[in-house]
Order: structure tokens, then C-alpha cells, then sequence
């Protein structure tokens, strides 16, 4: 090759590399890059996984992730250090920054008894896929119980809320939302955050009658004030008291109407000539009974006007409906 013709080539390659260099230069002297370089944010502790509450935290569930500035929470840990050996409150995510509101205070045991706070009281009831919603309940869902006794103290039976919004704290032994393997659903039993006052209500209604769950929004924090439900409020009857007899209620069959018996006078030999003799006009009725499953029938009769004769006798002659 003429070095003629290969010296400007090299010079042309050369300043070329030197452009690109000085505009590289410009670019990340820029302010919009300065920006974004100041958007990644610090270096933050977040999860390395999926963790359950009441997990202590160790160095394998945590590692250091930038984030921007912008996905910083108040009070979150630059170190790892920092935060092992703290509990959990609340399920974490994988990547989730790891920060104060999620932690239950130093020195706090591992388990589920780290996610009872002070004065609350975690209650066990037992369900089955009926009264525990069809297996729909899972950890931190609200409720209410609701019991139904068989004798309310006059021999009826009533339904009753018995707590209401409360929080699911664990379904069987999972402290976390239900997976897709079904576990939930089989759980034969459910744990309640209550206060020491709902914890003996509940422990009463489960020993007098049977209790079950009614699941309910967690943006619905109103109070039922209702007194229950009777048997008499579910149909609007009266309910006779425990012990009445029962009312004999007269049935008249529509095909055999109850007729009463009209006596005629008819006239009797005069033994006693000066002596009149009056007869008494009888009405007698015949009912069929229904009590128990079993018809009876009755004849009873009407009363009559009194006679206005000094002597009377009565001859009754009634036809006995069959």
C-alpha cells in the first residue's frame, strides 16, 4: 500500500476514536444523566424470598438490592446486620425492602407468639369446610362467630353472633395466605385474634351449642346490634313457653260438616193429666281432634235456654256423627 494513501486513513481512524470519546464524555457530564444516576437510590436490605410471619430473620432470608429513590420506605435497614435476628409481623415478598413496620420489637421470640400484641389473645375454634366457609378463610381474613344454642333458657332454640370482626390470625398451622396445594381448605381448625373477654364468650358458645365462621369485608367495620334470631322471629309465630299444654284445635272435616241435631217435641202418654210436660230441644256438635298425629272425635253439646215449665223432662235423641 502507498503510504501516501494509508497515512490519511490512520489519521481518520484516529480522530474518529477521538470523537466518540469526547462526545462519551459530554453525555455522562450531562445533567439529565446525572439524574438518573442519582434516581438508582441506595443500597437497602430486602427479602431473598418469600417469608411467613413470625420467621426470624437470618442472613440466608436477605440480601443488599439498589432501588431508586423513590421505593425507599421510612425506616428501612442499609445493612444486613442490622436486621437479623428481628421477627416478622406480616407475610414479605421476594425483593421487598425490609423496614421497621414489619418487625416486631427487639428481643421478640420467634413463632406465633410474636404476632399476638399485648392484651389481645389467640383463640382456636374447630371448623370443617361448612362452618369454616367452605375453606375461603384464610390468615388475615376478618369474621364474625356466630353460634346456635338448642335451649335459650326457655326451651327454644336461638341463633347468635357471638364476636364480631375479628382477625383470622392462622388457619391450622399456617400463619401466611392460603398456596395453591390446598392446605387451607382441609384445616380442621382456625386461630382468632380476640380480646380476653371474647375468648371466654367463645369458649362458652362452642361448649353449649355449635358455632361457625361468616366471613365479612375487611372495609366493613360496622357492629350488628341485633339480639339473635328465634324460631318464632324466623317464622312470626308465637311460641308457647316450655311446659304449655297444647291448644285442642277443632278440625271439621270439608267432606263430613259437623250438623247439629235438631229434637223435635213428640208427644208422651198423659199419666198425669193436670200436669204438662215440656221437651227440651238438645244441640250437640261432634269434632275431630288432631294432636300428635292422632284424630280423635268428640260430642259435646250446646247450651240451651233454661225451661220455663214447673216440670220438664229430657229426651234427647242425637245421631253420633261416625
Amino acid at each position: 500500500m502507498n503510504w501516501k494513501t494509508s497515512i490519511p486513513l490512520v489519521l481518520a481512524v484516529v480522530f474518529g476514536l477521538l470523537a466518540a470519546k469526547a462526545a462519551r464524555d459530554l453525555v455522562l457530564r450531562s445533567p439529565r444523566s446525572a439524574g438518573a444516576a442519582e434516581a438508582r437510590g441506595p443500597r437497602l436490605v430486602v427479602a431473598r424470598t418469600d417469608l411467613s410471619p413470625g420467621t426470624a430473620l437470618t442472613e440466608k432470608h436477605l440480601r443488599i438490592m439498589e432501588l431508586p429513590a423513590d421505593q425507599v420506605p421510612d425506616r428501612s435497614f442499609r445493612s444486613v446486620a442490622e436486621a437479623i435476628g428481628r421477627v416478622l409481623l406480616r407475610p414479605v415478598f421476594k425483593d421487598q425492602p425490609i423496614d421497621e413496620s414489619l418487625l416486631a420489637p427487639p428481643g421478640t421470640a420467634a413463632g406465633p407468639q410474636a404476632l399476638v400484641p399485648q392484651g389481645m389473645r389467640a383463640v382456636t375454634i374447630e371448623i370443617n369446610e361448612v362452618s369454616g366457609v367452605g375453606g375461603l378463610v384464610v390468615p388475615g381474613s376478618t369474621v364474625d362467630v356466630v353460634c346456635t344454642i338448642p335451649d335459650d333458657g326457655g326451651g327454644r332454640p336461638v341463633t347468635r353472633t357471638i364476636v364480631q370482626n375479628v382477625k383470622v390470625l392462622a388457619v391450622g398451622q399456617r400463619l401466611a395466605a392460603a398456596s395453591d396445594d390446598g392446605e387451607t381448605s382441609l384445616a380442621k381448625s382456625a386461630t382468632l385474634l380476640v380480646t380476653p373477654r371474647q375468648a371466654e364468650e367463645i369458649e362458652l358458645a362452642t361448649n353449649a351449642g355449635r358455632t361457625r365462621l361468616a366471613l365479612r369485608s375487611p372495609l366493613d367495620g360496622a357492629e350488628n346490634a341485633g339480639g339473635g334470631v328465634t324460631l318464632s322471629d324466623l317464622f312470626g309465630l308465637a311460641l308457647r313457653p316450655a311446659g304449655a299444654p297444647v291448644a285442642q284445635v277443632a278440625h271439621t272435616p270439608a267432606t263430613r260438616p259437623s250438623t247439629p241435631v235438631i229434637e223435635t217435641a213428640v208427644a208422651l202418654p198423659q199419666t198425669r193429666p193436670a200436669e204438662s210436660v215440656r221437651v227440651r230441644t238438645v244441640r250437640r256438635h261432634t269434632v275431630e281432634l288432631i294432636s300428635g298425629g292422632q284424630v280423635t272425635q268428640v260430642e259435646f253439646e250446646l247450651p240451651s235456654s233454661p225451661p220455663d215449665a214447673p216440670r220438664e223432662e229430657n229426651h234427647e235423641a242425637s245421631t253420633a256423627e261416625p
